[in-house]
């Protein structure tokens, strides 16, 4: 838990620009991203292990829309959401999880992330991530990508007591 801090001189020139708009970005700022279709390319992969996930546990499938439905909520609640049963809720996330580490190659970074990243480290451009996901999904896919350095500021579902749209685990970032 940290605050994004830095300096108006570190900041690129179109946010320079932008910050004489808005006084609040002269005094300190960070960039909080999102990780799923910002950061990385997630949708399939993801989609892939709660189907893997239900079918290990013996459960129908979900209709895609069923699931997305819940999207901002990490994969164990929403799991929670989908089945109202603990335990078969938390053997879902573990299959779901075991899934996607096995596939985690196929998780890839969005074009021009690794650029993006390196310009706002070269900065000095404190950077932070809030997402949907549990601590240890990121993690796991952090680690595979090697990011887990990059950021200052990791907020996950798990840290969270409401997941998002509520404005949480912007306001922990």
């Amino acid at each position: 838990r940290g605050h994004l801090l830095g300096t108006y001189e570190s900041l690129p020139l179109g946010f320079k620009r932008l910050a004489r708009y808005n006084p609040f970005m002269t005094s300190s700022f960070g960039i909080l991203f999102d990780c799923d279709g910002t950061l990385i390319r997630s949708l399939d992969l993801g989609m892939d292990s709660y189907h893997y996930a239900f079918q290990k546990i013996g459960e129908p499938q979900r209709e895609s829309h069923e699931i997305k439905q819940y999207f901002g909520a990490g994969a164990d609640r929403i799991f929670m959401h989908l089945l109202q049963d603990e335990e078969k809720a938390l053997k879902a996330f573990d299959y779901y999880f075991e899934h996607e580490t096995n596939q985690v190659s196929k998780i890839l970074l969005h074009d021009g992330v690794n650029e993006l990243l390196s310009n706002l480290i070269a900065r000095s451009v404190p950077m932070g991530v809030v997402t949907g996901r549990h601590s240890r999904d990121l993690e796991m896919i952090f680690n595979h990508h090697d990011l887990v350095k990059t950021f200052k500021t990791l907020v996950c579902d798990n840290h969270l007591s409401h997941s998002k749209p509520h404005p949480e685990g912007i306001l922990l970032g």
